[in-house]
């Protein structure tokens, strides 16, 4: 078994070498899509993480690529998805949110906070700009503020026909509701992170220089001071149960 999974990993791994020596290829005969892949190449190594608006960025760019097919050639984005170590897909959600807010909009909207103090993600974006009408696109960016939705509840809210978790929870309080409604959020912002972790170990181990070991590490301890306080808000919200438990106990 772990044999046959040791090669099905290494056909893997070639067919993905393979892959990208021909996009690496391609790209020699076309210059103007080696010069955007220098473009994206410049912007993702000046940052730790790459934020909304840097994705919205590599979004225009692909918009552009995109838009001009006899200029950038054929199968461009999925050129620059292999070079770039991502999927075509993501690529497209990238100039799917810049087709659907300009730089200026999209500054703006990300200075709102929801009622956790939190901006929405990029992942909350994503599910936006598949709304082609702006007015309900803008009421649903109006619900994800006001009830700091999840992207899980966003797509539910977009999707009517699929089943509401909050079905499941008839008759709760609206004390009780913010209590799920937070954790679910938290949940969200950390798989957010995850995500955002793995990608740029995967971008730091394409360019191992002194500056990047430098980098990685303050991240590190900025998670682990992170850990520190959610450890500290855990006891909190531990001691807070504890108090509601005695509480109940005496009016019993």
């Amino acid at each position: 078994m772990a044999t046959t999974a040791a090669t099905t990993a290494k056909k893997v791994k070639n067919l993905n070498e393979a892959r990208i020596k021909r996009a690496q290829k391609a790209l020699e005969k076309l210059p103007h899509l080696k010069q955007v892949y220098a473009d994206i190449r410049r912007l993702v190594q000046k940052r730790t993480v790459i934020d909304a608006r840097d994705k919205r960025a590599i979004g225009a760019m692909v918009l552009k690529v995109r838009g001009e097919p006899k200029k950038y050639g054929k199968g461009s984005v999925e050129k620059l998805a292999t070079l770039l170590g991502h999927d075509a897909s993501t690529l497209y959600d990238y100039a799917r949110v810049a087709e659907t807010w300009a730089k200026g909009e999209l500054s703006t909207l990300l200075g709102k906070k929801n009622g956790l103090d939190l901006p929405v993600t990029f992942s909350h974006l994503v599910e936006l700009a598949k709304v082609t009408d702006k007015r309900k696109r803008d009421q649903a960016l109006a619900v994800v503020l006001r009830d700091s939705l999840t992207v899980k509840q966003l797509e539910q809210l977009l999707n009517p026909g699929v089943v509401d978790e909050d079905d499941d929870h008839e008759g709760e309080s609206a004390e009780a509701r913010d209590a799920r409604q937070t954790a679910a959020a938290w949940a969200g912002q950390n798989d957010q992170l995850k995500r955002k972790t793995a990608w740029v170990i995967q971008r730091a181990m394409s360019n191992p220089d002194a500056a990047v070991v430098v980098e990685l590490q303050a991240c590190a301890d900025q998670q682990h001071a992170i850990a520190k306080q959610a450890a500290e808000n855990a006891k909190t919200l531990e001691a807070a149960v504890a108090e509601l438990g005695k509480n109940k106990a005496k009016r019993a």
